[in-house]
């Protein structure tokens, strides 16, 4: 899995990140909340970490920003301990909300527990189920093939049954930075995921003009 570590404070994030990477995920860092923003906008990030007091854009802005497009679970860092400034970071989208100073170590317990929590071993959407450990699709209990970028996209429309998701969002979600001839891509990823999807295909609906819908 994928952690973005978003911090000022060099030191600080440096220790975050390398008690992450012996627990086996893989980190991305940025040192500003602008920066932040764009590591969120090109990589499929699983979960962020952000420092609430960083410049350009506060964690907030940042956390906010990523509610409005992402499902990705966020951990707010800030010196700001009253009620009110904890209340503003769940009222963001926060799932957590740790004071300074802190534990490197809690930090990454905390970290373990909302992506265990966050993650469901078997999606289902009608007769198609969706196993994100063993990558496995099976439709009215066939197994069928599919490869790394139609298994995502159908996890993330299983995610988000009857949202409407926009080509940016398939874009950021699936793709990340590779932008060069997506549209065309997408178009034919979807084609070929309503195939695979056998009778539940049409329930894929092109949302002209916004996106696509797996609509129940």
């Amino acid at each position: 899995m994928l952690i973005l570590v978003a911090n000022n404070e060099v030191k600080l994030r440096k220790n975050v990140v390398e008690l992450l990477k012996a627990e086996g995920y893989q980190t991305l860092e940025a040192t500003n909340g602008f920066s932040a923003w764009e590591v969120v906008s090109k990589y499929p990030i699983d979960l962020a970490i952000l420092d609430v007091e960083m410049t350009k854009l506060t964690g907030l802005e940042v956390c906010q920003k990523i509610k409005e497009t992402r499902k990705i679970p966020v951990i707010l860092i800030s010196f700001a301990s009253s009620e009110e400034d904890r209340l503003n970071g769940f009222a963001a989208g926060a799932e957590d909300y740790i004071v300074k100073p802190y534990y490197v170590r809690e930090l990454v317990a905390r970290v373990n527990v909302i992506l265990k929590r966050n993650t469901q071993a078997v999606l289902q959407f009608k007769g198609i189920e969706l196993d994100t450990k063993a990558h496995i699709v099976k439709v009215d209990g066939v197994e069928i093939s599919a490869n790394r970028k139609e298994f995502s996209l159908m996890k993330l429309f299983f995610e988000n049954v009857n949202k409407t998701l926009s080509r940016d969002d398939l874009i950021k979600n699936i793709w990340g930075w590779e932008t060069q001839n997506v549209d065309r891509t997408i178009d034919t990823h979807i084609k070929m995921l309503r195939t695979k999807m056998g009778p539940y295909g049409s329930d894929l609906k092109t949302i002209r003009g916004v996106g696509y819908k797996l609509e129940e």
